[in-house]
């Protein structure tokens, strides 16, 4: 149950979504076209650029640096590649590759930061997860682009190779030197020298020589045999301990020597110059323009529709005025026809969407007024001018007369008559003739043309209309027409700014409250509704005028048209 309610409050506000679209679609697309519209310009008119890329490939060296006092400089893999990348991204080796490229007077870098332009023109990229990393070169020239991922890359490469040279400089100068020549201080201290178990033993050796050398220079001269054979001892042992040593250094010479032949960064895939420019992506850029102000003006049309405080459909007559919904009035617009329907005319003549409108107007007011036997007045008003009360009345009392029901329509407008124009009818006498004389009312009877309906119109507009409708001549009026006519509809004033429709509406059985879609503001119209209500009227409900019901709009448009064709005649 709870998922039937979530899906149908879904589909209540999607269908809301389509219905605001589709009344503020002049908003939404005008938004739409001028903002896709500039951005269509703004990339045609931005220079492209391009992108070329070097890829390089960066190992670790296999062994530690050694420096002269023999400590060994141990890196992680981590350190290591992220200093090699801060090394690519250095100020030393961007000037070498400008230096080298000779860019100066190129048009990309004119300017009074050059160099400033070159280095941002440059960014390194490496692969996650692997010993490569890109050279990434981007100028409004492919070409150009090009030579400068190439360039920071040979410069790289040979930097790398004099950095290793001279990390190395001093262990080779002190092993440059003959086995005659070098400081048994300086090589003893290698790590390969120290840890060499040979050359420990032969100092432990020399060591105990040593220790009794000491011994029996006590008890004997220099001179004595026994002293001078360990002598001659000593001197070997330390001859021997000189010969392992220098041996030791040339290994560890000949290692280093062999490192610097070789280069641990290569080029893997050099630059080449790009077909197609990287920025700005035009088809991108546009259809997010266009995605995005659509999206926008979608949101502005919410926005729009949400603070117009005005009736526009059955939810805000209900929600907001509080009086019961008899029917709407629709302007319904067959799109791509140049002709659509107006209210220039009157509708019940032809069978139309607003015919059907009115039959359906017709049978709300009947079933309201069930539970009144025989004759039934009543009054149609509206809080301002121009509403469509007038039409209302006409095509409500051409649907009763349809009904075979006998009809009276009466112009009680004495301020700005229209039913005269409306029916082709003269005005010359009328309703304020009746009221302000003795004659009988069947002499103002005119025909509408219409079967069962006959009409009243204004007459001269009086001087003093509410007067005029204060009289009992008015009550007389109305007892009358209900003793010849079935439906007696009254076409009044607007209740602002003047008070006549509530005098007519205390004589009748129920009043009609029309209200044209967003045309006034829903505080003004509560107020017309609260002074109805405070004059202790009947108010039978209301009707919204001029709603519009374009294809696709939902129930109401596809019930209609499925019972009409669009020049009025019935489908099969």
């Amino acid at each position: 149950m709870e998922t039937q309610l979530e899906s149908s409050k879904s589909d209540i506000d999607l269908l809301r979504l389509w219905q605001v679209a589709l009344r503020r679609k002049w908003i939404i697309f005008s938004i739409t076209l001028i903002v896709t519209a500039v951005t269509v310009v703004v990339n045609l008119s931005i220079k492209p650029l391009y992108e070329a890329k070097a890829l390089l490939l960066i190992e670790k060296e296999k062994i530690n640096t050694v420096l002269p006092n023999g400590v060994t400089a141990e890196s992680t893999d981590y350190d290591y590649y992220q200093t090699q990348y801060k090394i690519l991204e250095s100020r030393t080796l961007a000037e070498e590759a400008f230096r080298q490229l000779d860019i100066k007077s190129h048009p990309e870098f004119d300017g009074p930061n050059p160099f400033g332009k070159f280095a941002k023109s440059v960014s390194i990229k490496p692969v996650l997860r692997s010993r490569l990393v890109y050279i990434v070169a981007t100028s409004h020239d492919p070409v150009l682009a090009t030579h400068i991922a190439n360039t920071w890359a040979k410069v790289y490469l040979k930097q790398n190779l004099e950095n290793k040279l001279f990390l190395s400089k001093e262990l080779l100068q002190v092993l440059t030197s003959g086995p005659e020549g070098f400081k048994l201080s300086t090589i003893e201290s290698l790590p390969a020298v120290v840890n060499s178990q040979l050359i420990q033993l032969l100092k432990g050796e020399y060591a105990k020589l040593e220790v009794s050398w000491a011994e029996l220079s006590q008890r004997y001269t220099s001179a004595h045999p026994r002293l001078m054979e360990l002598r001659n001892q000593m001197a070997v042992m330390k001859n021997q301990i000189h010969d392992e040593t220098w041996r030791i250094a040339q290994s560890v010479r000949t290692q280093l020597s062999g490192q610097l032949q070789g280069n641990n960064v290569r080029i893997i895939d050099p630059a080449t110059a790009p077909s197609k420019p990287v920025a700005p992506n035009k088809r991108g850029n546009v259809m997010l323009a266009f995605f995005l102000s659509l999206l926008g003006s979608l949101g502005l049309a919410l926005l729009i529709d949400h603070l117009d405080l005005s009736i526009r459909n059955q939810d805000d007559m209900e929600k907001i005025l509080k009086i019961p919904f008899l029917g709407s009035i629709p302007i319904i617009l067959e799109l791509g026809d140049k002709k659509h329907e107006t209210f220039s005319k009157i509708w019940m003549n032809e069978n139309t969407h607003g015919a059907e409108a009115f039959r359906n107007l017709r049978t709300s007011i009947s079933f309201t007024l069930l539970n009144i036997k025989g004759p039934t007045t009543l009054v149609t008003t509206s809080t301002v001018a121009g509403e469509g009360k007038t039409l209302v009345s006409s095509n409500l009392a051409i649907a009763f007369a349809h009904n075979a029901e006998k009809t009276l329509l009466v112009d009680g407008d004495l301020r700005r008559p229209n039913i005269h124009r409306l029916f082709k009818v003269s005005n010359e006498r009328g309703l304020s003739n009746l009221l302000s004389s003795a004659d009988a009312p069947e002499n103002y009877l005119l025909p509408s043309g219409i079967d069962n309906l006959s009409i009243i119109p204004c007459g001269p507009i009086p001087p003093n209309p509410a007067e005029l409708l204060n009289q009992n001549r008015l009550q007389t009026f109305i007892y009358w027409a209900m003793q010849n006519f079935d439906r007696i509809v009254i076409d009044t004033t607007p209740i602002f700014p003047v008070t006549d429709s509530l005098l007519w509406a205390k004589q009748a059985h129920g009043t009609i409250f029309v209200a044209n879609a967003g045309e006034v503001k829903a505080v003004v119209v509560k107020k017309a509704i609260q002074k109805l209500q405070a004059s202790l009227v009947k108010i039978l409900g209301g009707v919204v005028n001029c709603e519009k019901w374009e294809r696709g709009t939902g129930y109401y448009y596809q019930y209609y048209h499925y019972h009409y064709t669009a020049n009025g005649q019935k489908a099969a």
